[in-house]
């Protein structure tokens, strides 16, 4: 498959969950290089593609569910989170627009790359 946009990222992991929002790393190298669909929301994925050195708890950020925020807030817990062991390349077909990331027992890094 062909994609036309990459975004790249490097991401330290630890107990506090973070937020990652697809085209950060893009955006930042080149601007406007990771295109938005309306104000304040990326293009979504659609693969997501990472490599984790420790064990590690993902929630993707589906664009629906993004839209369907309360109060201009996004609601974490609508999304399902999941393990994904270490020191693998996992790929995941999956239009998102962000990702929740925290450690599941260790502090580790995370490499990223997403297109669309």
């Amino acid at each position: 498959m062909s994609y036309k946009i990459f975004d790249g990222a490097t991401i330290a992991f630890t107990a506090v969950e973070q937020a990652y929002a697809i085209g950060t790393g893009a955006n930042a190298a080149i601007s406007g290089s990771w295109p938005a669909i309306g104000e304040g929301v990326p293009h979504p994925t659609k693969q997501v593609r990472f490599y984790a050195t420790q064990d590690v708890l993902l929630r993707f950020v589906v664009l629906e569910a993004y839209l369907q925020q309360v109060g201009g807030t996004l609601l974490p817990g609508l999304f399902v989170q999941q393990f994904y062991p270490a020191n693998v390349w996992h790929e995941v077909p999956v239009e998102c627009i962000a990702i929740y990331i925290v450690r599941n027992a260790v502090d580790g890094t995370l490499y990223l790359n997403a297109y669309a």
